[in-house]
């Protein structure tokens, strides 16, 4: 009884209202009669001829039978707890299908009409099947062995659909290889991350042929999930990862630097100018005396502003007059002077300017949210420079880029850099990628 007791489980248990469920749905395939000639078992010959088959009741009473039909037409089998966790239909010949002891009317017509008909008989396959799975331990043991060492080279695929971030249902699909049995099938799928979906979920006893697929669905709880599958032909496991598309992956931001020339004021040059005495000193009379003019030349590589004279030093200061101060271009400063006394001085400043690149800060990009999976572009307008993109702790120059992940990180290059028209500048287009939506079935 290890095959029954590790595949079914007590009466009114999950498994059942499974059963239910999923027979409401009508997963429980029939299996027809002439899906078996290419698939003899050659194992059927150790069933043995007498007492092959047995009952348990609720008691613990075991009951044998020496036909599967027997056994299954008999009133201990239709109240037995096998039959009452029974989930899986056989072919009865003729009849449909044969179901367990919590079976609808029609079934229970079904079942009458096949028992009391002598000329028609369960397939070979699910006398097999009936044979494994309630068969006494003690006889079963060389039928098994046979199984396991005819099917070791049997394989089945089990592989699941891609689960996005927005839909967490993980579509599970088991493909039955080639050379399986019509007997074989799935005695339990465990669930790591996932769980059943009721009335969809494949149910535990769900025949591998002659189905080309047994396709269902699970529900993702976690980022991954691994789903175990484990059938009469063998063991599989499936890991599911969700991936994050439209999901939050992080915020990102922008900025660069324009330069521009700009005339900043970066010298206070002075000059101290000596005017020498008149000539008609000491008789100089109203409206006498020397013209000075002084030509004043601004330092190399500087304009002159805000010229200004500071003033007369000197005992002649108040018999001078005429004094002007003029600039005729941005490069020099002229001073003029009518010299009336002895000799005097005068100091002459002005603001030296010189054209510099000034560097102002550009916001390219606010602080901006982006989810996984949906591209987002940067555009630098043309002159600036120095643009950087940050995310995530990452500072990425916006020049020199190449497509594919930056720096082996699940940040992708979509467009290194492309002219958006007339007005100059590139547009950078990057995508945040997350774990990729994917399944892998390993034996």
């Amino acid at each position: 009884m290890w095959f029954f007791s590790f595949l079914f489980g007590s009466k009114g248990s999950a498994l059942g209202v499974i059963s239910k469920a999923t027979r409401a749905l009508g997963l429980f395939l029939v299996v027809p009669a002439v899906a078996y000639a290419a698939t003899d078992d050659p194992c059927v010959a150790l069933i043995p001829p007498n007492g092959a088959y047995q009952i348990i009741d609720s008691s613990g009473n075991h009951t044998q039978f020496n036909t599967a039909k027997e056994m299954y037409c008999s009133n201990q089998f239709h109240s037995a707890q096998q039959a009452n966790n029974w989930n899986f239909n056989l072919a009865a010949e003729g009849y449909g299908s044969a179901s367990g002891g919590s079976s609808s009317q029609a079934s229970d017509q079904d079942r009458s009409s096949f028992c009391g008909d002598s000329s028609k008989d369960l397939t070979s396959i699910d006398k097999s099947f009936l044979y494994r799975l309630q068969g006494d331990s003690t006889l079963v043991a060389g039928f098994v062995q046979c199984e396991q060492s005819r099917l070791a080279a049997t394989q089945f695929t089990a592989y699941a659909a891609t689960v996005t971030s927005t839909d967490s249902d993980v579509v599970l699909t088991i493909v039955p290889h080639l050379s399986a049995n019509a007997m074989e099938r799935i005695n339990a799928i465990g669930l790591l991350g996932a769980s059943e979906v009721p009335n969809v979920s494949i149910p535990v006893g769900t025949p591998l042929l002659p189905n080309v697929s047994v396709t269902s669905g699970y529900h993702l709880t976690a980022d991954q999930a691994t789903l175990f599958i484990r059938t009469t032909t063998g063991d599989k496991t499936v890991t599911v990862i969700r991936c994050k598309d439209g999901k939050l992956a992080g915020s990102v931001s922008a900025s660069g630097t324009r330069v521009t020339q700009e005339s900043q004021v970066v010298d206070h040059p002075s000059w101290t100018i000596q005017v020498p005495q008149a000539s008609c000193h000491p008789h100089c009379h109203l409206g006498q005396g020397d013209v000075h003019t002084y030509t004043l030349p601004a330092p190399a590589g500087e304009t002159l502003s805000n010229g200004q004279n500071q003033g007369c030093n000197g005992g002649g200061c108040p018999f001078e007059d005429l004094v002007s101060l003029t600039q005729p271009d941005d490069s020099h400063l002229v001073f003029s002077v009518r010299s009336r006394s002895e000799a005097v001085s005068y100091v002459i400043t002005a603001d030296g300017s010189q054209m510099v690149n000034v560097s102002t800060p550009v916001e390219l990009l606010g602080l901006t949210n982006v989810n996984y999976g949906e591209p987002f572009s940067i555009t630098v307008p043309s002159g600036v420079t120095n643009a950087v993109m940050r995310y995530g702790g990452l500072n990425v120059p916006l020049s020199g880029l190449n497509t594919g992940n930056w720096n082996g990180t699940n940040l992708f290059v979509m467009d290194s850099g492309s002219s958006p028209g007339d007005s100059g500048g590139m547009i950078y287009t990057f995508q945040v990628k997350g774990p990729s939506c994917s399944a892998t079935a390993t034996p």
